[in-house]
């Protein structure tokens, strides 16, 4: 899996491979400049072609200075251009300034206006690094404004000036890269939106730090993502000499009179993803409908007696698709809160009646710790929660507002001192629990459909019944739920796309590896 780092995590193992290790910060922020000057050598289209390093006066300004004399080295045109006085730099930036002074490399013209910025094929955006944390103002906010500008290729160094690199937030004003070399392991900004949408392509490039810098300071509140590369080793084993019963059984607690889509979505999510049999406990117009769209799945009429005698089946319980905020629907999910003994997946309607339950306690004015610990309190220990972010706001009482930007830290405080892991979806889907996090890097646009989330319910519900613990088994259903999706874009246009599409990327996606 892919280690994605904060700002903090990230200067920790800078200082320890330098200070600990002893590889000096020179020795790194040379490799750091080949790897972006290769970048950009890559990029060049005609001999003509001329760059210009913009270089801020902390570290990753030092970078666009060694990238600036490497280019001219090489015999590419390249100027560079400070931002801020050189004697106020840092110790790193005023070793470079001072070599490239040496050895006389070109300085851009002092006033860097539109029409001058147009003189450049390529720009190299080394303003600031990972360690921003204010607003952006004044003479710099200008200058990128017309970097943006004027539509020429613009490559940042480690992250494009202006992003947080902790929330992806912009600080007022940011560059908008079309490639972004990082060093070492990926940064959250470069990730979460809108951060993500300015970083363009990233590059993950090794410039030295060792292995043993990231296992000393990363810890188990460090992001991790799923990769391709990773689901023979993830999936849950099949063998040839196995039946139905071998790989699980998943009970689908879903759909309605109204809603009866839900149900055969998720349900057919949890055969897709490779489960042994699946029974869905339905409305007597939902169990018309499964039998019609999907025969290989058992029905049955739900009711409180039907509930209790399947919750004994099963080895992974899906609840709240489609069931409706009815007060049988209620009725229904006490009854599942009470008596179940496996994993349980709980999503849509389930959510919202939690979140009726929670407002009617007199929680609904109180802080987001108390309804957290409030909800540990009704669940069994055993359950995941995979809420969008409207359906977040609702169990945690607050406004969207409060969610949107801060999508980490309420994840940290979803899972503080409780069992409970939550799948906060949205376009990069955050799943975390007490002792694991994860942020998911697959899938697209196109997947905002209606129909999305009950499959993923389904899948997530699968991989539990097939072995996976709960955080793997959500962070793996998020993935495969995505890259299907991203498997069905290259077929069907992402504008357009239907729920039911997603399954059949899945299918193509494990072809893969059989």
């Amino acid at each position: 899996m892919e280690r994605i780092v904060n700002s903090k995590e990230m200067q920790e193992i800078d200082r320890y491979t330098i200070q600990d290790i002893g590889i000096s910060a020179l020795v790194l922020m040379e490799r750091a400049a080949m790897k972006v000057a290769a970048c950009v050598k890559k990029s060049l289209t005609s001999y003509t072609d001329k760059v210009l390093c913009v270089c801020g006066i902390g570290n990753n300004g030092g970078d666009g200075i060694a990238v600036a004399r490497l280019l001219t080295l090489s015999g590419v045109n390249c100027d560079y251009y400070i931002v801020g006085k050189p004697e106020h730099g840092s110790k790193e930036f005023q070793q470079q300034y001072e070599i490239a002074k040496k050895l006389n490399l070109k300085k851009a013209k002092d006033i860097l206006d539109e029409e001058e910025l147009k003189k450049y094929t390529i720009i190299v955006d080394a303003l600031f690094g990972t360690g921003l944390n204010r607003t952006i103002t004044g003479e710099i906010e200008e200058l990128i404004n017309r970097i943006n500008a004027i539509n020429r290729l613009v490559i940042s160094v480690d992250i494009p000036s202006g992003i947080d690199t902790n929330t992806g937030k912009i600080w007022n004003v940011a560059v908008k890269a079309q490639k972004t070399i990082t060093f070492g392991l990926k940064k959250l900004g470069l990730c979460l939106y809108p951060g993500a949408e300015y970083a363009g392509e990233i590059f993950t490039e090794d410039i030295g730090f060792p292995e043993q810098a990231y296992t000393h300071i990363c810890s188990t509140e460090t992001f991790q993502a799923v990769q391709e590369i990773d689901l023979p080793n993830l999936l849950p084993k099949r063998k040839e000499n196995s039946n139905k019963g071998s790989y699980g059984r998943v009970l689908i607690i879903a759909g309605s009179e109204e809603m009866t889509g839900a149900a055969v979505l998720a349900a057919e999510g949890a055969y897709r993803i490779g489960t042994g049999l699946v029974k869905v406990l339905t409305s007597p117009k939902g169990v018309h409908v499964i039998r019609n769209r999907l025969p290989e799945a058992l029905t049955q009429n739900i009711d409180r007696k039907e509930v209790l005698s399947a919750l004994s089946w099963a080895d992974a319980v899906v609840f709240g698709s489609g069931i409706g905020m009815k007060e049988e629907a209620q009725e229904l999910l006490d009854a599942v809160l009470e008596n179940v003994q496996v994993p349980l997946v709980l999503d849509a309607d389930a959510l919202n009646l939690l979140s009726k339950r929670l407002d009617e306690s007199n929680l609904s004015q109180q802080n987001i710790s108390i309804r957290i610990q409030r909800l540990a309190e009704i669940l069994p220990k055993q359950t995941i929660l995979t809420p969008h972010l409207k359906e977040l706001s609702r169990l945690l009482g607050c406004s969207m507002e409060e969610i949107s930007g801060h999508i980490i830290d309420i994840a940290k405080e979803c899972t503080y001192n409780n069992k409970l892991v939550f799948v906060l979806k949205d376009a990069r889907t955050v799943i975390a629990s007490e002792q694991e996090r994860y942020l998911n890097l697959s899938g697209n646009h196109g997947m905002a459909t209606g129909g999305s989330g009950d499959i993923l319910a389904g899948m997530i519900g699968g991989l539990l019944a097939g072995g996976l613990t709960l955080a793997r088994a959500a962070a793996l259903g998020v993935f495969l739920h995505g890259r299907a999706g991203d498997y069905t874009a290259k077929k069907k246009s992402k504008r357009g796309m239907l729920a039911g599409d997603i399954l059949e990327g899945l299918t193509e996606l494990f072809l893969k590896f059989e």
